[in-house]
C-alpha cells in the first residue's frame, strides 16, 4: 500500500476511531502499528529538514517559519513523498478488509477520505495479486 507523508496521520486517526471488534480489530492494529512507525519517520524527517534550514521559529521547535522559499519547497517535498506498507504482511488484513467494506457507520471530512483510500488501496492491491496469477 502506497500513501502519502502528509495522509498517514488521518489514516491512523480514522483507524483509531471506528469501532471493530475481534480479529478485524487486531488487523486495525497491526496496520495502524506499521503506518505510526513510518509517521514517525516522517517526523524525524521534517526535523531535520528545518534544522538544516535554521528555520525553527520558537527555542522548543514545535513551530518553524514558513517565509524561506526553499524550507517550504523541500517540506511540500516531503508531504507528498508516497511510502509503502506491504499490507500482505499485516496479520488479520483481510479481516479488517472485510470489516471496511461491510462498515455502515457515517463518515465526513478527513475521516471519509482516510476510508476512501483504505478500500481503493486494498482493491487494487487485490487488482495486482489477479495479475501476477
Amino acid at each position: 500500500m502506497k500513501i502519502k507523508n502528509s495522509e498517514l496521520n488521518s489514516v491512523i486517526t480514522f483507524l483509531d476511531g471506528i469501532k471493530l471488534i475481534g480479529e478485524a480489530s487486531i488487523g486495525r492494529t497491526k496496520l495502524k502499528d506499521g503506518l505510526s512507525f513510518l509517521n514517525e519517520a516522517y517526523g524525524k524527517d521534517q526535523t531535520i529538514t528545518i534544522d538544516e534550514f535554521d528555520q525553527w521559529a520558537d527555542e522548543s521547535k514545535t513551530s518553524f517559519k514558513t517565509t524561506n522559499d526553499k524550507l517550504m519547497k523541500a517540506i511540500n517535498k516531503l508531504n507528498n513523498k508516497e511510502v509503502t506498507i506491504n499490507i500482505d504482511d499485516v496479520l488479520f488484513i483481510d479481516d479488517l478488509k472485510k470489516a471496511l467494506d461491510d462498515y455502515k457507520g457515517e463518515l465526513e471530512g478527513k475521516n471519509a477520505d482516510a476510508y476512501a483510500m483504505l478500500v481503493l488501496e486494498f482493491k487494487e492491491n487485490e487488482s495486482k495479486k489477479e495479475e501476477v496469477k
